[in-house]
C-alpha cells in the first residue's frame, strides 16, 4: 500500500470544528465573518475556534484579499480567508468524526465538495475509498457516500483507466498503480479447496481465461461492490461498461474468443457488473455451478433490462457448442467422451432454464404490477431473492423465496406450469437442450433437434478446426 493511504490517529474534533471544515471544503476560502454568519456564531467565539483549529493544523490562513462581505462599507477592507490543510490525517479524522456524531449533512457537503474533487484528481479514487471504507457497513452512510462520490466527474475520469485494457503498468500515473497489483492466478474463487478439486475432476475444468489477462486488474471494479448497489451499477453502466464492450469486440476480431462468447460477456458485464469479468473468471461464472449465472446476481434498472436478461440466457443456448469449446479448448477428446460431456451439461442447462423461466415470470409480473422499479436478483444457498434496490426489501413472498430454486431441481417441459396447473416434467432431461418459454418461437420449434449427439458432433468439428488452426500458426517468439 502507498504511504499516503496510511491513516494515523485523528486530531481532536468538535461539532463546531467539523462544521467549519465542511464549509471550507468548497475550497473557496471563507473569512471569520462569513463562517460566523453561516454557523450563527458570535465573531469573537468563532475567532477562538479558528485559532485553535490553526494551532492543531486543521486549517490555515490564505493570503489577504479584499473583503467579500456584500454588507461591508469598505469594499477594499482586507480579510483573511481560511482553507483546509492538505493533510491525509485531517481528511480521515473529519470523516471518522462526522460519521460517529451522525453529522450527515456535513459528510455529504465534504464528499461532494471541490476539496474532494481535487483529492480524487490528485490522489485517485482509491484514496477517497480508503477514507470511508470502514463506514460502508452502515447502510445509510453507504448510500450517502455512494451518491456523493460516484456522481463526481473526477471519479468517472479516474475510471477511464479501463480504456487502456492491456496496457503496461509502467506507463500509468502513480495514482493508478494500485489497480495493477497482482491478482490470484486461481480463477476458481472458493474457500473450499475440496470443492474446487472435485469440480475440476468432474468437469475437466480448464482454469484459463478466454478474455486473456487484463490490466488493470479487478480492484477498481471490486470496490464498487462495497458501495450502494444502485449507485454502483448506474455508475458502471454509464462510465465503465463501454471500455469492456470495446475490449470484448477486439478479442473477437483477433479470434481470441468466439462471437457467441463475446455476446455473453457483453450482456453479463451489463446485467451483473459487480461480479462479472474481470472480478471473476468468465468461465467460472458460467460453469460454477453450471448455468446458474443465467438467473443469478442480475440488476434490473429499466424495463429494457428484462430483454437483456432473456438475451443473455439465449446467447448461451444459441452458442452452446462454442461455450463448451471455450471451457476447455486444449482438450481434444474422442466422440464418446464429448458425447458424455455434452449430455451432462445438457441436463445442467435444463435445470437452470427451468428455474430461469419461473424467475423471469416473477420479474415480468413485478414490472407489470409495480411499474418502474429497480431490482436485484440473487440466490443464497437454496433461497432466492428479488430485492427492491430503493427500499432494500425482499419483494418475493416467503414461500416463493424458499421454493423457487427447489422447483427447478427436476427439469420441466417448456411452457410448464403456465399451460398446466402443475409442472410437467421432461420425459428425458438428457435428451435435448430445452429452450426457455421466453425465447423466440422459431427457437422453440427446432429445439428437439438439439440433441447431445447433434451437439457433440458439432463440438467435435469445432475442436478439430481449432487444433488445425493452432498447427498452422507460426510459433510465437
Amino acid at each position: 500500500m502507498n504511504t499516503h493511504h496510511i491513516i494515523l490517529m485523528p486530531s481532536e474534533f468538535t461539532v463546531d470544528r467539523a462544521k467549519v471544515l465542511a464549509i471550507l471544503a468548497d475550497d473557496k476560502g471563507h473569512a471569520n465573518w462569513d463562517l460566523s454568519q453561516r454557523l450563527g456564531k458570535d465573531p469573537g467565539n468563532m475567532s477562538n475556534v479558528l485559532q485553535a483549529m490553526e494551532e492543531d493544523e486543521l486549517i490555515f490562513k490564505g493570503p489577504s484579499r479584499p473583503t467579500t462581505n456584500p454588507e461591508s462599507k469598505k469594499r477594499r477592507y482586507p480579510e483573511q480567508p481560511f482553507y483546509i490543510q492538505k493533510n491525509d490525517i485531517v481528511y480521515s479524522s473529519f470523516v471518522d468524526y462526522v460519521v460517529k456524531e451522525d453529522l450527515k449533512d456535513d459528510l455529504t457537503k465534504f464528499l461532494s465538495s471541490n476539496c474532494m474533487k481535487k483529492i480524487i484528481a490528485e490522489k485517485g479514487f482509491l484514496f477517497a475509498y480508503d477514507l470511508i471504507k470502514n463506514h460502508l457497513q452502515n447502510s445509510e452512510i453507504r448510500c450517502i457516500v455512494s451518491k456523493a462520490l460516484l456522481s463526481l466527474p473526477e471519479t468517472a475520469k479516474y475510471y477511464e483507466i479501463y480504456n487502456f485494457l492491456g496496457g503496461r503498468p509502467d506507463q500509468v500515473e502513480d495514482k493508478f498503480k494500485e489497480l495493477f497489483e497482482p491478482t490470484s492466478h486461481d480463477p476458481l474463487i472458493s474457500d473450499n479447496q475440496g470443492f474446487k478439486e472435485e469440480f475440476i475432476s468432474l468437469y475437466c475444468y480448464d482454469d484459463s481465461e478466454p478474455a486473456g489477462e487484463v490490466f488493470p486488474n479487478n480492484k477498481g471494479i471490486r470496490i464498487l461492490g462495497e458501495f450502494d448497489f444502485l449507485s454502483s451499477v448506474e455508475f458502471y453502466r454509464e462510465n465503465v461498461f463501454i471500455f469492456f464492450k470495446q475490449y470484448y469486440r477486439r478479442l473477437e476480431e483477433e479470434a481470441e474468443i468466439s462471437s457467441g462468447f463475446r455476446k455473453f460477456m457483453e450482456y453479463d458485464s451489463y446485467l451483473s457488473p459487480l461480479t462479472s469479468y474481470p472480478v471473476n473468471n468468465s468461465l467460472y461464472l458460467i460453469f460454477i455451478p453450471p448455468f446458474q449465472r443465467i438467473y443469478d446476481d442480475v440488476f434490473f434498472l429499466t424495463e429494457q433490462d428484462v430483454g437483456r436478461f432473456i438475451l443473455r440466457a439465449q446467447t448461451i443456448y444459441d452458442n452452446f457448442e462454442d461455450i463448451l469449446l471455450e471451457r476447455n479448448r486444449t482438450l481434444l477428446s474422442d466422440q464418446d467422451i464429448l458425447g458424455l460431456d455434452v449430455k451432462v451439461f445438457t441436463y445442467h442447462w435444463n435445470v437452470a432454464i427451468t428455474r430461469f423461466d419461473i424467475i423471469c415470470d416473477y420479474v415480468r409480473y413485478f414490472h407489470d404490477t409495480i411499474g418502474d422499479k429497480k431490482f436485484h436478483l440473487k440466490s443464497e444457498g437454496n433461497r432466492f431473492y428479488i430485492i427492491d434496490l430503493e427500499t432494500n426489501r425482499q419483494v418475493l413472498p416467503p414461500l416463493a423465496e424458499s421454493d423457487t430454486l427447489l422447483y427447478g431441481l427436476l427439469p420441466t417441459d417448456e411452457g410448464s406450469p403456465e399451460k398446466s396447473p402443475s409442472p410437467r416434467l421432461m420425459d428425458d432431461p438428457f435428451g435435448y437442450l430445452r429452450p426457455s418459454k421466453h425465447f423466440p418461437q422459431e427457437i422453440k420449434e427446432s429445439a428437439k433437434e438439439r440433441t447431445p449427439d447433434h451437439l457433440s458432433s458439432i463440438l467435435k468439428t469445432k475442436y478439430e478446426d481449432y487444433w488445425s488452426n493452432q498447427e498452422k500458426e507460426p510459433p510465437k517468439p
